[in-house]
């Protein structure tokens, strides 16, 4: 009886990590000699999951998100979780962006990658349970062609390949 290998597909953020590199980017900011003066703050927020950038200007809001997402990659979050929302004027000669922190896949997300699966592999099956993918196939090497492509797909999500069983 031949037994089949299966592992998940999630994409999860170490909130522990994420909050480490944000401290980092304050501390960075708060030290730059381009922000010396002018108002630059970070806002993380873990229970509705977002973070808020505040800047004088968009300049200095793009040096700071890009010290933020560099400090991300130190840490190992892939920066990928963040989804911009737009820049907001604000009365007090500022500028503030939001930055939505997409924990666990979404539907449509999801689904994406079963397609891109099914496209790819017809000897895989995926499913949708809850937040993750369940992949199931004959062999582990089968699983790890399709770790492979989806690495060279790059999905705007970033993934993480779990609990492999042979």
């Amino acid at each position: 009886m031949a037994k089949n290998a299966s592992m998940d597909i999630e994409s999860e953020v170490d909130f522990h990590e994420f909050e480490n590199a944000v401290n980092q980017a304050v501390k960075e900011a708060s030290s730059r000699y381009d922000f010396k003066g002018s108002i630059v703050k970070i806002d993380f927020n873990k229970t509705d999951s977002f973070v808020k950038l505040i800047a004088e200007n968009e300049m200095k809001l793009s040096a700071l998100e890009s010290i933020l997402r560099a400090k991300l990659h130190k840490r190992g979050v892939d920066s990928r979780c963040l989804k911009d929302e737009k820049i907001e004027n604000s009365s007090l000669k500022e500028v503030r962006q939001r930055f939505l922190i997409r924990s666990g896949l979404e539907k449509d997300d999801a689904k994406k990658i079963v397609k891109i699966i099914k496209q790819e592999n017809s000897k895989l099956q995926a499913s949708i349970q809850d937040s993750k993918l369940k992949v199931i196939g004959k062999t582990r090497d089968d699983l790890q062609d399709c770790i492979r492509f989806l690495k060279e797909k790059q999905t705007d999500v970033p993934l993480q390949f779990t609990n492999f069983k042979s």
